[in-house]
């Protein structure tokens, strides 16, 4: 299944305005991408305290930038 996102804003370089990525982002990795680009940590302490997993989500500023080609999740088998 693919969906249409946007970005927009002062963030995203100008010579990314227009174009397509094709990565595969998940929602989850947008967390953790907006946590780490406002210096948050990403980690859920009281979770992680419960016992429950950490968050399942990648930083993808670099791809939506353009600085890399590919995602972290190139890697994974299809669903």
């Amino acid at each position: 299944i693919r969906t249409t996102t946007f970005v927009s804003g002062g963030y995203l370089p100008k010579d990314r305005y227009g174009k397509v990525e094709n990565g595969m982002i998940h929602v989850a990795d947008w967390y953790a991408t907006f946590c780490e680009m406002n210096g948050i940590d990403a980690e859920d302490t009281k979770a992680k305290a419960a016992g429950l997993p950490p968050i399942d989500g990648y930083n993808v500023w670099d791809l939506v930038t353009g600085i890399n080609e590919t995602s972290q999740a190139a890697g994974l088998p299809p669903i």
